[in-house]
Formats: structure tokens, C-alpha cells, sequence
């Protein structure tokens, strides 16, 4: 019996500059092409681009908070996304979608590819593709942003009215099946060629969750680069609030106990404080995506003074973890003792949730190591608290 759902989250990226104003509806271009669709803003909103807010980036990343009431990872804030639906897969795309260019979305790669992506579809529209649908129409249902192009063979802009962006997100939310619908009335299409593989997670099994109190998920993690920072609408139900996040700023109100961020989300974003700059996040984006991608499954480990989450290429991660039902390992060693004695460290270590912090040193299918830094930043915050 299948222990996981299928899912597909998206790294929205975007820069300080702000779309034009003055519309009843607004176009936020990608960093090279396709248009994103979203609700009017007031002239009036203005944001801040310097200072504290931005810690050395000059771009922010998209975070929802999860409703308290949710059944999986409650208030913790996350990027958008979900379930992948059978809609997802659907024929009707074909009609939608050039399928001259799928190919496209995995040329080049010569590195590891993620089971999920290997799975055998029932219908035209491979798993790449459906990953990427879902991401979109997730990202659509869940904030009021649209990442879109048409369907012209230039992908020339085509913009949605305010009033039929609200109709049709209700009317998606709903039933997933609407997406390419909507796509087909619109002559519009989800522009899933900007969206570039970044990472797969797969939600830890251990000896001490009872099967069935405990969702799984096993996700496709895909990053998209924006120009302009613009305001997401979050549902008021499966998530409470929406923000735009500076990597480093996002960890330091993790640290100081102002949001939580779920540990892959954690994880993800000490990446990206590798790249202070947006062009360089999406040129490494692009070129790192042809390496591959693998599962990061991470496995718990109990230390003297905190727990452990390991991940492959870390000394400690077992050679064949047990992906249906992994018991906790338990280490007779401290923190300290354990980072001298390792030469290869892929792990977040959890002192208390606000204390989380990433140690990595290895490079997993390109992506380079954590930045050190960021230990010390947290330590500095936590010296003041």
C-alpha cells in the first residue's frame, strides 16, 4: 500500500522592482518571458527595498502560513503548493500545451532523476509535465498568482481581468479540472518551462508515528525567478497569511521564534542564501538542473543533547534507510562531538524548534554547500535574546 501522496511545491523568487500601476489588473513579468497574472493592488502600496529587510539579497522568496487547523505541519509557514491531482495528467492538455517542447523540460539531464518522475504515465502527459501543472495551479489556487504565457508560438502576454481571475480561482479550488479549461478560455498557458527542478523530499517515516496519524508526502520542490516583487492572496483556508521573505531575513524570524518554517523549507532557503542575487539564483538554477535531482529523505538520529535530521551524503545517513517505517537511531555523542568527528555533514540539528540550524558541506547534484555563516548568524540572534 502506497505510504505517500504525490505533490508539487514552488519556490517563487522575485526582485525589489515593482510592476507598473495604474491598471485594473497588473502584468509581472518572469525574468525573460511568460506573464504572471494576479489581483489589483492600490497605487498606493508601496514596499521597502533596503535596510534590514532585504540582509544582503536583492530579492525576496514567497511564504504561506498554514491554518492552525491543518492536519499536516499546522502554522508552519511553507511555499505554495499541493497534492497532485489526476487533473494534473489529464488529456486535455494536449490540446493546451506544445508537446513538441516536453522534451525540453529535461534536456541536458545527465544526473540522478526522482522516482516520481519516472513513473509510467496512463495518458500523454508525462510526469514532468504534471509536476509543473500542479505547482502552477496550486500556486494559482492558493495566492491569486497565475504563472502564464499565451498560447501564440511567440508566448506573447495575454492578461486576465481581476473580476475572472477571482471567478475562475474559485472555480479551480474547487475542482482541479477547471485549470485547463480556464487555460483554454483564456488562450493562455502555464508557463511551466520557467520553472526549474531545485529538489525532492520525501516526509520521514520512524518507528515512533503510528501508521495513519501522519501524513506523507513525497515532493517535487521547483524554483521560479520573478522581476518584481508583487501581494499574494492567501485562501483564508488552508493557509492564514502570505509573505515575501529575504533568505536570511526568513531564517533570522525563524530564530527568533516570529514564524516557523517547516524543516525542508528551512533547508531550502539556507540554500538559497548561497545567491544574493536574483540573475545569478536563476543562472545557477538553469545550469544546475541538468545535474539531476535526488530524494532527500531525512532520518532522525537522537543525540545526547538535541536531535538530529540526516540526509544522504552525511557520515551518519544508513546505507538503505527503511522508507516505509525508519525507527529513530540513537547516537551516544553530543552536537559538537558529532560535527568534529564527521567529515561529510548533510544535517539540520533541532534544539528546540527556533535553535534549527543546517550544517552541509557536501554537494548534493550541484548544489553547493551550506553557507557557514549562517550558524553564526543564528547564534548572534540568540545571544541578544
Amino acid at each position: 500500500m502506497k505510504q505517500w501522496k504525490n505533490s508539487a511545491t514552488l519556490i517563487l523568487a522575485a526582485g525589489k522592482r515593482f510592476a507598473g500601476a495604474g491598471h485594473n489588473h497588473k502584468q509581472l513579468k518572469l525574468l525573460d518571458d511568460g506573464t504572471m497574472n494576479r489581483l489589483a493592488l492600490p497605487p498606493s502600496v508601496m514596499k521597502s527595498v533596503g535596510g534590514q529587510e532585504y540582509m544582503g539579497s536583492n530579492y525576496k522568496v514567497l511564504m504561506l502560513k498554514r491554518s492552525s487547523k491543518s492536519s499536516f505541519m499546522p502554522n508552519a509557514h511553507v511555499f505554495p503548493g499541493g497534492v497532485i491531482d489526476r487533473a494534473d495528467y489529464s488529456d486535455e492538455w494536449l490540446d493546451v500545451l506544445d508537446t513538441n517542447l516536453f522534451s525540453s523540460l529535461t534536456a541536458g539531464i545527465n544526473g540522478p532523476r526522482p522516482p516520481s518522475t519516472l513513473y509510467e504515465s496512463k495518458t500523454g502527459i508525462p510526469p514532468d509535465v504534471a509536476f509543473r501543472i500542479c505547482a502552477v495551479r496550486e500556486t494559482f489556487e492558493e495566492t491569486g498568482i497565475l504563472i502564464s504565457r499565451g498560447q501564440s508560438s511567440n508566448g506573447a502576454p495575454v492578461l486576465m481581468k481581476e473580476d475572472d481571475i477571482i471567478k475562475w480561482r474559485m472555480r479551480v479550488t474547487e475542482d482541479a479540472a477547471q485549470f485547463v479549461r480556464m487555460c483554454r478560455a483564456f488562450k493562455i498557458v502555464p508557463n511551466i518551462w520557467e520553472l526549474y527542478e531545485w529538489a525532492n523530499w520525501l516526509t520521514p517515516s520512524t518507528d515512533k508515528v503510528k501508521r495513519g496519524n501522519r501524513r506523507r508526502y513525497n515532493t517535487m520542490f521547483y524554483i521560479a525567478c520573478m522581476e518584481s516583487i508583487i501581494d499574494a492572496f492567501h485562501d483564508d483556508k488552508e493557509t492564514v497569511s502570505s509573505k515575501w521573505y529575504a533568505p536570511v531575513k526568513g531564517l533570522s524570524e525563524h530564530w527568533m521564534s516570529n514564524v516557523w518554517l517547516a524543516p525542508p523549507q528551512f533547508y531550502e532557503i539556507s540554500r538559497l542564501a548561497n545567491f544574493p542575487d536574483l540573475s545569478e539564483l536563476k543562472s545557477f538554477a538553469i545550469e544546475r538542473q541538468k545535474k539531476g535531482c535526488t530524494c532527500s529523505y531525512p532520518v532522525m538520529i537522537e543525540l545526547n543533547d538535541c536531535v538530529i535530521s540526516v540526509l544522504k551524503g552525511d557520515d551518519l545517513y544508513p546505507e538503505e534507510p527503511d522508507l516505509h517505517n525508519q525507527p529513530v537511531l540513537s547516537i551516544d555523542t553530543t552536537t559538537s562531538e558529532s560535527l568534529s568527528s564527521s567529515k561529510n555533514l548533510n544535517r539540520l540539528e533541532f534544539v528546540g524548534m527556533p535553535h534549527q540550524c543546517v550544517t552541509s558541506n557536501v554537494d548534493i547534484c550541484g548544489h553547493p554547500a551550506i553557507p557557514s555563516f549562517l550558524r553564526k548568524c543564528r547564534n548572534a540572534l540568540h545571544s541578544k535574546l
